[in-house]
């Protein structure tokens, strides 16, 4: 009996019954630690899911957004080049840049209204808003602007501060752009490596169509 008994005791301190024992207690803490973990996992991923979800719904709010502040400005245009004196009557002025400088025939009952935007700033004239009642006024005044070259006005359509975000990234920044414009608030530009013309929506869209060699 006592033989047995030491039999036991040696075996149980024995190196292989400790690798044994190691890995009993290791595998059934797996098992453990796994039923806790896999609630949780599928929780994360469902999470994950709902937040993905939530992201491209944000991404059409967004988008929604921008693509209604756009609308109300449908009238507009931004011009340029005036300068700002304390007392003035920016419908005039702009009356009579449209006959004069643009050669398009426009009175003062053809616009809604007419003010500087921004704040004022010392040595430099803000650029005068303009919304014209007709959206065919507003594009007659576009079409001419052809005739303001080598002169200091310029004439663009009123974009919300992304459009302008996104026109202002196509000039400057697409290494692969011939061109790049906005028609009725809308970002277009053309590739250089195949004059192929792309609508600008995000900034992701430079990068999805060669036009950048870096990403926002």
């Amino acid at each position: 009996m006592a033989a047995m008994k030491s039999e036991i005791e040696d075996a149980l301190k024995s190196e292989a019954f400790q690798q044994l024992l190691q890995l009993a207690i290791q595998e059934a803490l797996n098992v453990a630690v796994l039923k806790i973990i896999e609630p949780m996992m599928k929780t994360i991923a469902e999470l994950q899911e709902k937040i993905t979800s939530l992201e491209s719904q944000l991404v059409r709010v967004e988008n929604m957004a921008n693509d209604n502040e756009q609308y109300s400005r449908r009238h507009n245009v931004r011009i340029s080049g005036f300068e700002e004196e304390r007392i003035e009557d920016c419908i005039t002025k702009v009356v009579q840049f449209c006959n004069e400088k643009l050669k398009v025939d426009l009175s003062d009952q053809n616009i809604d209204r007419a003010h500087r935007v921004g704040k004022p700033k010392e040595n430099r004239s803000r650029a005068i808003i303009v919304r014209f009642k007709s959206h065919k006024d507003k594009i007659a005044v576009l079409r001419q602007r052809k005739e303001l070259k080598s002169t200091r006005f310029y004439v663009n359509e009123d974009l919300t501060s992304r459009n302008q975000q996104l026109l202002y990234c196509a000039r400057k920044d697409c290494k692969n752009a011939a061109s790049a414009w906005s028609r009725d608030g809308k970002i277009f530009v053309k590739r250089a490596s195949d004059e192929k013309i792309f609508k600008i929506v995000s900034m992701s869209d430079f990068l999805q169509n060669g036009l950048l060699n870096f990403a926002y």
